[in-house]
């Protein structure tokens, strides 16, 4: 506070204060810049490695290749339920929905968490007997990913 006649106390900034709190904001911007790198390699990365791995699931689906679709999935995907349902689920799909052509993907999640990374895709797919919405659930392990859930929609299915 001044009183009448008094000259306001000026105090000039500590220069070392100023720059570790430059220091500290340049040091938060890099880490920022590389979550963001990292998230958007992981989103790339699952996204070349889904579509990689939808289109193995498709040759084997249409060749009728059920039991190779079964021993390649994941073991939380085959505890599932037993080997003989699982075959029969997809001999079932693949019976009432004919071969798989054309598929593009209209969504990806990836979540990293203590139990692995989950890869979550959807796409849209092109069967015989029409459009079909197929939604996997990969688990990432040594690089690779494998089929940890699948699940189909489609109104093919219901005549």
């Amino acid at each position: 506070m001044t009183t009448p006649g008094t000259v306001p106390e000026f105090q000039i900034p500590n220069p070392r204060v100023h720059k570790s709190k430059r220091l500290l904001w340049a040091i938060g911007g890099v880490l920022a810049l590389l979550i963001l790198w990292q998230c958007g390699t992981a989103l790339w990365q699952g996204r070349i490695l889904s579509n990689d791995a939808v289109a193995h699931f498709h040759d084997q689906l249409n060749q009728g290749r059920y039991d190779e679709l079964v021993a390649e999935s994941d073991d939380a995907f085959r505890a599932s339920g037993t080997h003989e349902k699982l075959v029969n689920f997809f001999t079932a799909v693949h019976t009432k929905l004919g071969d798989a052509s054309k598929s593009s993907m209209t969504k990806i999640n990836v979540n990293a968490t203590t139990n692995g990374t989950f890869l979550t895709t959807a796409y849209s797919t092109m069967f015989t007997s029409g459009e079909a919405t197929e939604t996997f659930t990969w688990i990432k392990k040594n690089g690779t990913i494998k089929l940890y859930n699948y699940n189909v929609n489609s109104s093919a299915l219901l005549n």
